[in-house]
This record gives structure tokens, sequence and C-alpha cells, in this order.
């Protein structure tokens, strides 16, 4: 499960224990919502819209697969995530990467704003 680390190369998946946790759950409920999403390339700064570097989008997106990874361990070793139904634990899933996500996503733009205003705007 690529998505965890980064988004822009591909590799054959390691088989640890939360990469296998998120597999058999996706495969349980077909729900696509237990994988992190794909980070997007662009980002707004004020009214403009800009779209990342390669080198940007690679560093933001390792920040983002390392936020999804810790946010997933997190979930999966909580006794009280271990006792809700499948659809539950993807709906959880799906919030805690939304949340890290929006976080990562701030927390980047922060430290890369003005190398961001500095590529193609949208």
């Amino acid at each position: 499960m690529y998505n965890f680390f980064d988004f822009t190369k591909s590799r054959e998946a390691t088989y640890d224990k939360t990469t296998l946790a998120i597999y058999k759950l996706f495969k349980e409920t077909e729900n696509g919502d237990v994988i992190p999403p794909k980070p997007l390339e662009q980002f707004m700064i004020g009214n403009e819209k800009y779209r990342l570097s390669p080198e940007l989008y690679e560093k933001y997106s390792k920040i983002r697969g390392r936020a999804n990874r810790a946010a997933a361990e997190a979930l999966l070793g909580d006794t009280g995530f271990k006792r809700l139904g499948s659809e539950d634990k993807v709906r959880a899933l799906k919030s805690a990467y939304s949340q890290v996500g929006s976080d990562a996503r701030k927390e980047f733009l922060m430290s890369n704003e003005l190398a961001i205003k500095r590529g193609q705007k949208q």
C-alpha cells in the first residue's frame, strides 16, 4: 500500500501489520475509503491556485503518507477501534485521513508557501 508513504513512486506493497489490516478491511468492505487518498497537486493561496512542482509534490506526498500511516497505526492499535464494525472502521479511517491530511497541508503550506508561489498558476 504505497499510499502510506509516497504517491509518486510505484512499488510493491510491504506486508506489515498495518498494511495487512488495511488490505483485509478493504477486501471485507470493498470500500476504497479505507485506503488513504492521493494528495492533490494544487494549493489555493488567497484566490490563486498553484500547481506543485514535481519536487514539491514528492515532498508533500511523503509528509501526507507518513501522517496517514501514523493515523492508521494509532487507530488499528486502539481497543475501541477494534470493537467497531467494519463500516464504522472505514468511516473512522476516512475521518482520520482527512484530519491528518488537513493538518499536513497547513503545515506544508506554512513551510513552503514561497516555493509554491514560484510554481505554475492554474
